[in-house]
């Protein structure tokens, strides 16, 4: 983003080029805070070339007190990812909230009792390829496509949990022999979770049908999802972070012009009535999961979803014109 964002509209500043290590052990995450805590002191030196401070979750939490340290007086916005209850009250201490999906803006609002609706910033990503690097391509999926297989692809965490992973599993034996479920780790998988997987696979008679691909650093990872003949994003329904998701995987896999199953939830079915390259199911019900697969299998769907996918992607998925119009608005309302 810091690359990208367009010099005529203002200069971006990172202050750490490298992710908050989360999953990682307590001292690594102590050091990489100390250290992002060092470099905005040192960037809130000369406070008068900066308009805005923006953070996300992991980082806000020691932003108030750099300020407080310096002195400042800054528009401070919190870039609030999940719909966490725990972190309503650096809401409040915000000057502007940005959340991922409409619906969520609203719920924030009531929920964090804010006196304004939190701004909307897309899933999207920064930078979509939008055409699979050819050096990318894995021959897993290359020998089940070339012997007249569909690849289904999902790609996220494997939480079973959070995430409808047996009933995708079970969906799979439901489907046209010719189906093959490709998941994609968003991390390595432990041993022992491999082995959950595997068992599952094996009780729903999909072993030769169902592949573990290797995990992959984003964003390296999209160019193994455009290799996908239908996309999937199932969120089990535990909590309003779930159901009022803003699924990332929409764009990832559109962006490709690959169609899309996702939860019959109230955001996504917004956009699944407007455009036709979304098919919703019942997360929990395998012949849900299963009749929204084998719909774009139908004469004639497919071609159509393609089309619809790139549409939406050209609609919805620019991250860099939605990130300007929102920071316009933001620096003109200050």
């Amino acid at each position: 983003t810091t690359q990208s964002f367009p010099a005529n509209r203002g200069n971006v500043t990172a202050v750490s080029s490298s992710p908050y290590p989360i999953g990682a052990p307590r001292w690594k995450r102590v050091v990489e805070t100390t250290r992002a805590y060092r470099a905005l002191s040192r960037l809130l030196g000369d406070v008068n070339d900066i308009d805005i401070l923006w953070r996300g979750t992991t980082d806000y939490r020691y932003l108030h007190r750099v300020l407080r340290r310096h002195g400042m007086r800054l528009p401070v916005v919190f870039q609030f990812h999940e719909h966490d209850p725990d972190y309503f009250h650096l809401c409040r201490t915000a000057d502007h909230v940005v959340v991922p999906e409409e619906n969520r803006a609203w719920l924030t609002r009531v929920s964090a009792g804010l006196s304004y609706t939190p701004s909307v910033l897309p899933n999207t990503p920064i930078h979509h390829p939008r055409r699979v690097d050819p050096s990318a391509i894995d021959t897993q999926l290359t020998q089940h496509r070339e012997s007249g297989k569909r690849i289904v692809m999902y790609q996220g965490g494997m939480d079973f949990q959070r995430r409808c992973i047996p009933e995708l599993i079970q969906a799979i034996g439901l489907c046209d022999t010719d189906t093959v479920l490709a998941m994609m780790p968003a991390r390595p998988l432990a041993d022992s979770e491999r082995e959950h997987i595997a068992s599952v696979v094996k009780e729903a008679g999909v072993a030769s049908r169902t592949l573990i691909l290797p995990s992959r650093v984003a964003p390296t990872h999209l160019d193994i999802v455009g290799q996908a003949d239908v996309g999937i994003g199932l969120y089990r329904p535990t909590s309003i972070n779930q159901t009022h998701c803003a699924p990332n995987r929409l764009y990832e896999f559109t962006g490709f012009g690959i169609p899309v199953v996702l939860p019959n939830f109230p955001g996504i079915r917004q956009i699944g009535d407007k455009y036709g390259c979304i098919e919703l199911c019942d997360p929990q019900s395998p012949a849900s999961i299963a009749n929204a697969i084998e719909s774009f299998a139908r004469q004639g769907r497919r071609e159509c979803a393609t089309e619809s996918a790139h549409s939406f992607f050209e609609s919805e998925g620019n991250y860099l014109q939605h990130l300007e119009n929102l920071i316009t608005k933001l620096v003109e309302e200050d």
